[in-house]
């Protein structure tokens, strides 16, 4: 089962996972989903133009509390992130970036648990 852990990526072991898409140009809070597994992990494409810059990304469980750590990401390109023993319930996804005009989006999100 090791073997398997490093050759697939997390979401071939997700508990359950959530596909979706984003766009935002500053603070965006995604769907609360139900993940059961104890870990959360982020992945997708962003595009951005321009591409340079960097926004945020935090798995919550309330609007003004409960967030489990922001990681940065690209504003393009490929992005992995991974939030371990957060523990099973019910989270959104907040992205948030500088108000600059620059748009970000995703047709390909992957939200997991595992």
């Amino acid at each position: 089962m090791l073997i398997a852990s490093i050759i697939f990526p997390v979401s071939a072991m997700a508990a359950n996972s959530f596909s979706t898409t984003v766009g935002f140009s500053r603070q965006f809070d995604g769907q609360t989903r139900h993940f059961t597994g104890h870990n959360l992990g982020i992945s997708g494409a962003f595009t951005a133009n321009p591409t340079t810059g960097r926004f945020t990304v935090e798995p919550r469980t309330g609007v003004v509390f409960g967030g489990q750590g922001s990681r940065e990401l690209n504003r393009s390109g490929w992005a992995v992130e991974r939030w371990l023993n957060v523990g099973a319930g019910n989270y959104f996804f907040r992205f948030n970036k500088a108000v600059d005009g620059v748009w970000v989006s995703s047709n390909s999100v992957l939200l997991s648990s595992w």
